[in-house]
């Protein structure tokens, strides 16, 4: 499975590297090639991508926008924010950009920064479901649940096929209390949903949190169904995270922590769930 997905990668790297030999001033293509490089966490090489891009085109927002994505996955801050800024000085109503920043002011723990871009994201952008999901999630981190359920539910409204937010959708309402009604609509999207999707790993999260998988499932799959390589990692720490929070609400606080710390261990820092679980371990900490 994961060489079958590495190969499609690899070829959609040999698709758009051929468009770019056949026309090697073709902006946009240098970007396309760049996120998908920067997909497969080879940052290195993406940026050589979007440098060329900014070179053709210096003015193009996205792809400084593009760029500083990659510094703020690869935590090199002062470079983020010096291309997350030119992005939005060309464009003021760039949502990646606006969300790209929120994100590094998340990873640095601003959390009032954080928020006020992602909610800045949503206001330029009212009709892109990303947006939405991203404040969503975000506010899932602060705590926020009520609100964090009504944006999740907006991105779905709006369009959005990321099976994630229903995982995020459960954990709202069962932390507010509702364990039974969150595993019922988790059920319901389950049966509705293409079986395929429901093996993939966001749909292997939603089976968990719906009680189909063990907690020693769901482990073992974080890597052995990761689509590609540079999924692992990635998975693990969410796996852990997910872990965690149902040990949390059945009550075992102990073991909580423990998987809780055990995401943080991985270092990888790239997703909600490690802001989740640093969350979480200060909570516990300050009670």
């Amino acid at each position: 499975m994961v060489e079958s997905l590495q190969k499609e990668w690899e070829q959609a790297l040999e698709d758009v590297s051929k468009s770019i030999q056949l026309n090697p001033r073709e902006v946009d293509s240098y970007v396309v090639r760049g996120r998908v490089k920067s997909a497969l966490k080879d940052y290195t090489n993406a940026i050589a991508d979007f440098e060329k891009a900014l070179q053709l085109n210096p003015k193009m927002a996205e792809g400084y926008a593009a760029r500083g994505s990659v510094y703020v996955a690869t935590d090199d801050f002062g470079k983020a924010t010096i291309d997350l800024e030119k992005a939005l000085q060309i464009n003021p109503k760039l949502a990646t950009a606006w969300a790209a920043r929120a994100y590094m002011k998340a990873k640095q723990g601003q959390d009032d920064g954080a928020l006020a871009d992602f909610e800045r994201a949503v206001e330029v952008a009212p009709t892109m479901p990303e947006t939405y999901g991203m404040l969503g999630l975000f506010q899932y981190t602060l705590g926020n649940r009520k609100a964090a359920l009504e944006n999740l539910r907006k991105a779905l409204k709006l369009g959005s096929d990321k099976a994630d937010l229903y995982a995020y959708i459960w954990l709202c309402r069962a932390t507010l209390g509702d364990t039974n009604g969150a595993t019922g609509e988790l059920q319901d999207y389950l049966k509705a949903a293409n079986p395929a999707k429901t093996n993939q790993w966001n749909g292997i999260v939603n089976r968990f949190f719906a009680g189909h998988l063990t907690d020693d499932q769901i482990l073992t799959m974080a890597t052995t169904a990761a689509r590609r390589p540079s999924d692992v990692s990635h998975q693990v720490c969410e796996s852990l995270y997910y872990v965690g929070i149902k040990r949390k609400l059945a009550g075992d606080k102990k073991a909580a922590a423990a998987f809780f710390q055990k995401c943080i261990d991985t270092k990888y820092n790239n997703n909600f769930a490690y802001l989740n679980a640093k969350a979480e371990l200060r909570g516990m900490n300050q009670r």
